[in-house]
């Protein structure tokens, strides 16, 4: 409440109740796929690296092979602060405690105050987090997204490259395409194509988490349950239901924060991906008064932030 106007708006228009129209809260859905970072420092730094290649034919009586850990580029991340407030007038103060008319309308925003500060600071979580698909293959920087990643690239690319030995180029960025079996099957191969940094192929990857908006609700159940082949008037298989040689179950993972219009999806390797949120400060509510107005504040401040520390474990079809 910004001012002593909206509360007499609000004493005019309300009579016994004050409601917010809207349903049940959604349940957290960044905590799904992403993972805690390290915030116990003032920010966050990791530097990765390679191991040793294979073994060097060595001739009878020659000299051992000779190999070395490869530094790779360090990582840095700093916490973002994000705030919110109210102001509510000094009468406001006065009249809740003295006035008839207030206490029997009960306006409930003033009551939810702080459910309201935590919900707008899950909210922020939400859609900041939601970047690492909206955004997964842009190298825009905002206030929020960081745009390149560990090897100077977008998260989702198709020019990663290893850092030992011989250059070894991969791809965690698919074709955009309408949502399909043969495109959920080629991401779930890409992702299991991925090397090492010594580029040795890895080990299987775990459960595959698909993450998705509402444009394509619908589109998951229908691929994910038809025991055929979808689209076909075969009976061929569906791959999708089963587990796959060398891979877990397929997650679904809604996330409506994605937006209506979002034709894409994600998907991360739920083991091994490092995709990393930060929660430096959780949302800490405070009051004050103004000593020149002698108006209430209530201020809720939290610091946040995500990154990822490896694009490996994650790829992004940006559909169409």
């Amino acid at each position: 409440m910004n001012n002593l106007s909206q509360f007499d708006a609000w004493l005019t228009r309300t009579q016994n109740v004050a409601f917010q129209e809207k349903r049940d809260a959604l349940d957290t859905i960044y905590d799904k796929f992403t993972r805690d970072g390290d915030v116990s420092e003032a920010d966050y730094r990791s530097v990765t690296s390679a191991g040793l290649g294979q073994m060097g034919f060595t001739s009878e009586g020659g000299a051992n092979h000779r190999d070395e850990y490869m530094p790779g580029p360090e990582l840095i991340v700093k916490f973002k602060k994000f705030t919110n407030s109210l102001i509510w007038p000094e009468e406001l103060i006065e009249d809740m405690y003295n006035n008839g008319r207030v206490k029997k309308d009960k306006v409930q925003l003033f009551v939810n105050a702080g459910d309201d500060f935590l919900e707008s600071a899950n909210w922020t979580r939400e859609t900041i987090t939601a970047d690492l698909v909206l955004r997964g293959n842009s190298t825009t920087v905002t206030n929020t997204y960081p745009g390149v990643f560990r090897d100077g690239l977008a998260l989702a690319s198709t020019s990663h490259v290893t850092i030992k030995g011989t250059p070894v180029t991969w791809s965690n960025l698919q074709t955009g395409s309408t949502m399909s079996q043969l495109a959920l099957l080629e991401g779930i191969k890409m992702l299991a194509d991925i090397p090492t940094e010594e580029g040795r192929p890895q080990g299987a990857v775990g459960d595959i988490g698909l993450i998705y908006g509402r444009f394509n609700m619908h589109r998951v159940t229908e691929l994910l349950q038809t025991p055929q082949q979808p689209d076909t008037m075969n009976n061929n298989v569906n791959p999708l239901m089963k587990k796959i040689e060398g891979v877990g179950r397929i997650i679904p993972i809604l996330n409506p924060y994605l937006g209506t219009a979002f034709t894409g999806w994600a998907l991360i390797d739920m083991k091994n991906h490092k995709l990393l949120r930060f929660e430096k400060k959780k949302p800490t509510i405070s009051k004050d008064t103004d000593i020149n107005t002698g108006n209430r504040i209530q201020r809720c401040v939290m610091r946040y932030a995500i990154h990822a520390d490896s694009a490996k474990g994650y790829l992004l079809n940006p559909g169409v």
